[in-house]
């Protein structure tokens, strides 16, 4: 009994498909692709008939994806390392046939394999299918620095599990792969200068510069948009930039240019992309800086160590005040000198007296370690402080007290905006990857900001004394300069009060 209803239902279900008609090739491909789900199997294209114009088809073959044979030699591999891939063809003898009309030819519904089940069926290859929207999605995922396996275990959970995604891993990357290929076809730095004329029609306001070498190659990029230049005249009391990070696979060093805004939070200016760092690159920068926001150059300015970058700033902005990041020094403490003279040479660091007192203390410093570590070792030491002592009056706060950085001593700013490129790209990633997220972090942190204003129009800080100044800061001062000042008038009523007050 069971078989015979059996049987009826295959001529049924072969009379369906025998009466079938289609309006083109692809709509027969999607039917018999979307039966071979049903039924557990993969779906390819098989031998293909033209007519005299070669784009007419005249006859279309479709077969099971586990039809035919491996070819012998393939098998016989005995010299190759690599392991060979599992055999997927059985000789099945499935087929479908599409005339012309279109109709169905010839239909042979026999399999000699078993079938995939349901939560199977989707990682077969005619099943694997990525939507246009699923593309956008990916694309939207990595331009804000999702990983690409993280992308899979996020449209996993949208779509209610692994086989409901209509595409496996591998997919994935190749898609990305792709994308990315096809945005550097004409090369990577290219691409790069047509994203910055596209911004450009975009944003009338949006400036970039670039030098490239006599073969053409890219040397330099500069670019900042039209609120960056807005910033830079309203903040550029202090820049802070450093080119110690290399975000790209070809190790050409990121330089922002960065700030504090009226938040005291990260605001910025500019970004560069340098291919070496001389004096000319960075005097190329600097320039350009000076062209783009309007001649205005910053009042005080905090870099690494660069030597190079030292030499450009005194060639092109000699009336800006600059200092060395005090973080770069003491890491170069910890490299250079025995771990006894650290803490020692962090007080002539942070120790704000006058010079003459500097001077003083570090001859004896210099006497107290005079004879710390091996002959050799105390010569590395000498050569490290001879040097640290010739620019001393860039990092000494001794040097500095009378200078103004806002309170900064370090270009943790621009550690921290490099961080967060950092985050999800790898050196591996190609400028125009690079240029593009780094709109994507611009635009969080403006949001950041925009959120910061909301909070300070909606809200007021609460005063903690009767004093007329700080009542009158609460409304004039964002929280975040209001909190500044009641932590002096704080400081204030503590001497006033003789009581004892902590930073």
């Amino acid at each position: 009994m069971s078989a015979q209803t059996q049987t009826l239902e295959e001529l049924a279900e072969y009379e369906y498909i025998i009466e079938r008609t289609f309006h083109s090739e692809d709509q027969g491909y999607e039917f018999f692709n979307a039966f071979a789900r049903n039924k557990g199997f993969s779906l390819r294209k098989g031998k293909v008939i033209h007519g005299t114009n070669k784009d007419e088809i005249t006859s279309r073959q479709y077969v099971c994806s586990k039809e035919g044979t491996r070819i012998p030699r393939l098998l016989n591999r005995q010299n190759v390392k690599r392991r060979p891939r599992p055999i997927t063809r059985f000789e099945c003898p499935f087929e479908v046939v599409i005339k012309h009309n279109p109709y169905v030819h010839k239909y042979i519904d026999t399999h000699n394999h078993v079938m995939a089940r349901s939560n199977e069926v989707g990682f077969l290859f005619s099943h694997r299918r990525m939507s246009e929207h699923q593309k956008k999605e990916i694309l939207s995922y990595q331009t804000a620095g999702i990983r690409t396996f993280q992308i899979r275990d996020v449209m996993e959970q949208q779509s209610g599990g692994p086989y409901s995604v209509g595409h496996v891993t591998k997919d994935l990357y190749n898609f990305s792969y792709r994308t990315k290929k096809a945005k550097i076809a004409d090369g990577d730095a290219n691409a790069v200068l047509k994203f910055m004329k596209q911004k450009q029609l975009e944003d009338s306001e949006f400036f970039f510069d670039y030098q490239t070498s006599s073969t053409g190659r890219l040397l330099n990029l500069f670019w900042c948009d039209g609120q960056s230049r807005l910033d830079y005249q309203a903040f550029a009391d202090l820049v802070i930039f450093d080119s110690t990070y290399r975000t790209n696979r070809y190790k050409m060093p990121f330089v922002p240019f960065v700030g504090m805004n009226h938040h005291r939070s990260t605001t910025i200016f500019a970004c560069a992309i340098v291919s070496h760092e001389t004096v000319e690159s960075f005097e190329w920068l600097l320039r350009t800086l000076l062209v783009a926001m309007y001649n205005k150059e910053p009042r005080s300015i905090i870099t690494d160590g660069d030597r190079a970058m030292r030499k450009a700033i005194r060639a092109v902005l000699p009336n800006t005040d600059h200092r060395l990041c005090a973080w770069h020094i003491e890491r170069n403490a910890a490299r250079y000198l025995h771990h006894s003279m650290i803490p020692g040479f962090r007080k002539l660091i942070y120790m704000r007296g006058t010079p003459e007192t500097f001077e003083s203390k570090w001859a004896s410093f210099l006497k107290k370690h005079n004879t710390t570590g091996k002959r050799r070792r105390r010569r590395k030491y000498r050569r490290w402080l001879t040097k640290m002592y010739m620019i001393r009056r860039l990092w000494a706060a001794s040097y500095l007290k009378n200078k103004f950085f806002l309170g900064a001593r370090s270009n943790q700013r621009s550690e921290s905006l490099n961080s967060r490129l950092h985050k999800h790209l790898d050196r591996k990633m190609t400028l125009y990857d690079m240029v593009d997220h780094y709109f994507h972090c611009l635009s969080r942190i403006r949001r950041n900001e925009s959120q910061l204003d909301c909070e300070a129009s909606q809200s007021i800080p609460v005063a903690i004394t009767d004093h007329v100044l700080e009542n009158s800061a609460a409304h004039c001062f964002t929280p975040a300069n209001f909190y500044l000042v009641q932590k002096e008038i704080k400081r204030t009523n503590m001497y006033e009060t003789g009581g004892n007050f902590r930073n």
